[in-house]
Protein backbone atom coordinates (compact mmCIF):
# COMPACT_ATOMS: atom_id res chain seq x y z
CA UNK A 1 0.00 0.00 0.00
CA UNK A 2 1.49 3.34 -0.65
CA UNK A 3 0.24 6.67 0.91
CA UNK A 4 0.16 9.90 -0.31
CA UNK A 5 0.63 8.91 -3.99
CA UNK A 6 1.86 12.59 -5.35
CA UNK A 7 3.92 10.83 -8.99
CA UNK A 8 2.89 7.49 -7.72
CA UNK A 9 6.65 6.32 -8.38
CA UNK A 10 7.14 3.66 -5.12
CA UNK A 11 4.06 2.19 -5.89
CA UNK A 12 4.36 1.66 -9.78
CA UNK A 13 7.87 0.32 -9.18
CA UNK A 14 6.22 -1.79 -6.37
CA UNK A 15 3.61 -3.33 -8.88
CA UNK A 16 6.16 -3.63 -11.66
CA UNK A 17 8.54 -6.49 -9.50
CA UNK A 18 4.93 -8.50 -8.38
CA UNK A 19 3.58 -6.79 -5.29
CA UNK A 20 -0.09 -5.91 -4.89
CA UNK A 21 -0.62 -2.11 -4.43
CA UNK A 22 -3.34 -0.08 -3.61
CA UNK A 23 -2.09 3.42 -4.12
CA UNK A 24 -3.49 6.54 -2.20
CA UNK A 25 -4.30 10.09 -1.85
CA UNK A 26 -6.25 12.60 -0.21
CA UNK A 27 -9.88 11.62 -1.14
CA UNK A 28 -10.72 15.64 -1.96
CA UNK A 29 -8.14 15.59 -4.60
CA UNK A 30 -9.87 13.93 -7.62
CA UNK A 31 -7.78 15.44 -10.23
CA UNK A 32 -4.88 13.33 -8.32
CA UNK A 33 -6.63 10.00 -7.95
CA UNK A 34 -7.51 10.14 -11.29
CA UNK A 35 -4.03 11.37 -12.56
CA UNK A 36 -3.10 7.82 -10.54
CA UNK A 37 -5.55 6.11 -12.64
CA UNK A 38 -4.30 7.40 -15.74
CA UNK A 39 -0.82 6.34 -14.96
CA UNK A 40 -1.26 3.32 -13.75
CA UNK A 41 -2.96 2.82 -17.68
CA UNK A 42 0.22 4.53 -18.84
CA UNK A 43 2.55 1.75 -17.36
CA UNK A 44 -0.13 -0.76 -18.48
CA UNK A 45 -0.17 -2.30 -14.33
CA UNK A 46 -2.94 -3.10 -12.18
CA UNK A 47 -3.27 -0.93 -9.06
CA UNK A 48 -6.15 -0.05 -6.69
CA UNK A 49 -6.66 3.40 -6.41
CA UNK A 50 -8.07 4.65 -3.34
CA UNK A 51 -9.22 8.12 -2.09
CA UNK A 52 -8.16 8.12 2.02
CA UNK A 53 -8.27 11.16 4.45
CA UNK A 54 -5.33 10.45 7.30
CA UNK A 55 -7.40 10.27 10.41
CA UNK A 56 -10.41 9.48 9.08
CA UNK A 57 -12.06 6.17 9.78
CA UNK A 58 -14.64 4.49 6.69
CA UNK A 59 -15.33 1.64 5.31
CA UNK A 60 -12.49 1.73 2.66
CA UNK A 61 -9.76 1.71 5.47
CA UNK A 62 -11.41 -0.56 7.57
CA UNK A 63 -10.64 -3.41 4.53
CA UNK A 64 -7.11 -2.86 3.86
CA UNK A 65 -4.50 -5.64 5.40
CA UNK A 66 -1.09 -3.84 3.75
CA UNK A 67 1.30 -5.74 4.55
CA UNK A 68 3.80 -2.95 3.60
CA UNK A 69 2.76 0.59 3.96
CA UNK A 70 4.79 3.21 1.56
CA UNK A 71 5.03 6.45 3.12
CA UNK A 72 7.51 8.37 0.52
CA UNK A 73 7.50 12.00 0.94
CA UNK A 74 4.42 12.39 3.13
CA UNK A 75 6.28 13.84 5.81
CA UNK A 76 6.21 17.56 5.10
CA UNK A 77 3.38 19.54 6.34
CA UNK A 78 3.50 19.39 10.16
CA UNK A 79 0.13 20.00 10.79
CA UNK A 80 -0.85 16.54 8.79
CA UNK A 81 1.47 14.48 10.92
CA UNK A 82 -0.78 13.69 13.96
CA UNK A 83 -3.26 12.26 11.27
CA UNK A 84 -0.79 10.37 9.42
CA UNK A 85 0.38 8.35 12.45
CA UNK A 86 -3.28 7.63 13.39
CA UNK A 87 -4.04 6.23 9.96
CA UNK A 88 -0.75 4.06 9.78
CA UNK A 89 -1.27 2.95 13.85
CA UNK A 90 -4.61 1.79 12.48
CA UNK A 91 -3.61 0.66 9.40
CA UNK A 92 -0.44 -1.41 11.46
CA UNK A 93 -3.16 -2.44 14.09
CA UNK A 94 -5.14 -3.86 11.54
CA UNK A 95 -2.78 -6.22 9.96
CA UNK A 96 -0.11 -7.56 12.54
CA UNK A 97 3.08 -8.26 11.42
CA UNK A 98 3.04 -5.58 8.95
CA UNK A 99 5.60 -2.31 8.71
CA UNK A 100 5.68 1.27 7.46
CA UNK A 101 8.38 2.25 5.43
CA UNK A 102 9.24 6.10 5.05
CA UNK A 103 11.49 8.90 4.92
CA UNK A 104 11.68 12.07 7.10
CA UNK A 105 14.19 15.11 7.52
CA UNK A 106 14.10 17.02 10.40
CA UNK A 107 13.83 20.80 8.97
CA UNK A 108 13.35 21.86 12.17
CA UNK A 109 15.49 21.20 14.98
CA UNK A 110 12.35 20.07 17.08
CA UNK A 111 11.77 16.16 17.81
CA UNK A 112 7.73 15.57 16.74
CA UNK A 113 8.64 12.32 14.78
CA UNK A 114 10.08 10.94 17.75
CA UNK A 115 6.78 12.38 20.11
CA UNK A 116 4.26 10.71 17.74
CA UNK A 117 6.15 7.27 17.30
CA UNK A 118 5.32 7.22 21.72
CA UNK A 119 2.40 8.89 21.97
CA UNK A 120 0.82 6.16 19.40
CA UNK A 121 2.86 3.43 20.64
CA UNK A 122 5.06 2.70 17.45
CA UNK A 123 8.63 1.47 17.45
CA UNK A 124 11.14 3.23 14.71
CA UNK A 125 14.22 1.53 12.99
CA UNK A 126 16.31 3.89 11.47
CA UNK A 127 17.66 2.32 8.28
CA UNK A 128 19.83 4.94 7.29
CA UNK A 129 21.02 8.52 8.92
CA UNK A 130 21.89 10.42 6.17
CA UNK A 131 24.51 10.72 3.12
CA UNK A 132 27.42 12.69 3.32
CA UNK A 133 29.68 14.27 0.97
CA UNK A 134 33.16 12.80 0.87
CA UNK A 135 35.51 15.20 1.30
Amino acid sequence: MKLGVGTSLPGLVATKVGANVTLTDDSTRFEVLENMRRVCDLNKIECNVLGLTWGVWDSSIESLQPTIILGADVLYDSNAFDDLFATVTFLLQNSPGSSFITSYHNRSGHHFIEFLLRKWGLKCLILIMALTKAS
